[in-house]
This record gives C-alpha cells, structure tokens and sequence, in this order.
C-alpha cells in the first residue's frame, strides 16, 4: 500500500540549522513558539539535545518549557529493537529533504510524541531519536519539529507503527508528504 498524506505544518518557518543548532518557528493550539535547540557536549558520552520552547507575544518571546535528552539514551534503546520493516536513510535535493524511517524508529518516535510533556521535551526526544540516521544530522532539528507537528499523519500512514514512512520535507515550508516505504 501506498497511502500518501498532506499535512500542513502549521506556519512552520525554519530561522537558522546548522551542525550543531537549529532555531524555528511553528504554530501550535493557536499559539505562535519560537523553538530554540542546541547541542551540548558534541562528541562525549554526555551528548545531549536540548530544546527551549518561547511563546511569542506581541514581539516578545516568554520561556515557557525547556528539556534535554541525552542522544546515548535514545541510541541504545533503538538498538535493543526486534525485527524493522522499512528503509532507512535520507537524501537531499535542495529544497527537498526526502527522510526515510523504518518502523521501529517511527514507533519510538509516536512512543516521544504520546510521553513527552510538552512541546520542548517530545522535540528533544525525536531531534535525539533521529540524529544518528545517517545523512540527517544537519538537519535534525528542523525535522524534529516537522515530524511533531505532522504527528497525526505519520501515525496514520504508519499504521500507529507498524510500516516505515518516507515524506519529502521542503526546507523553510510548512508542508510534509508522507508514505509507507515497508
């Protein structure tokens, strides 16, 4: 099966992504968050995302929620999982990021999304989960917050994740395109 999704990203707009950080905007329950993520302790056992969530008001920006996930912890329980079903990988084509998941990785993902807290700690959590999929680092945290805010529709054409998904991301647009790839 082949089930294709549109889904709008509601006024995602990516600031800055690099390496190391990236910086965004995304409305989310009718509100506007600049989301601000870094890396700590890049290249140690203590590496770590962390996320800090503003509220934007009026032209200021209000710290409403931060968290930090630890990337080992993220590693080590992906490998722990059984049997995958789906490709893994991404290419890029500017501006189209095409990023492709298999199950396990979308079922730890929708596991993030349905525990995480808020908004800063499920986008720590996914920028952790996702960062070690080779090609993708660069682009982690723009991802991330894709991928939440696409929620919905990975959940759905993953079959609350039983296949892997593929979507083709336009960098700077607020619009994900998923499909089962396994």
């Amino acid at each position: 099966m082949n089930e294709k999704v549109k889904t709008n990203v509601s006024g995602m707009n990516v600031i800055s992504q690099s390496e190391g950080e990236a910086s965004y905007t995304v409305e989310y329950g009718g509100k506007q968050y600049f989301i601000d993520q870094k890396i700590l302790d890049k290249g140690t056992s203590k590496e770590s995302i962390k996320v800090d969530q503003y509220l934007l008001t009026d032209g200021h920006r209000t710290l409403v929620d931060s968290a930090t996930v630890n990337i080992s912890d993220e590693s080590s329980e992906m490998s722990t999982l059984a049997k995958c079903r789906g490709k893994q990988g991404v290419s890029v084509a500017i501006p189209i990021v095409k990023v492709s998941m298999n199950s396990c990785v979308i079922k730890k993902f929708l596991d993030i999304v349905e525990d995480a807290d808020g908004i800063a700690g499920a986008i720590a959590g996914i920028t952790a989960l996702i960062k070690k999929i080779p090609g993708i680092s660069v682009y982690a945290g723009a991802i991330a917050g894709a991928m939440f805010a696409g929620k919905y529709a990975i959940k759905k054409v993953s079959d609350n994740g039983k296949y892997g998904i593929s979507y083709n991301w336009i960098i700077g647009t607020p619009v994900v395109v998923p499909w089962r790839n396994g």
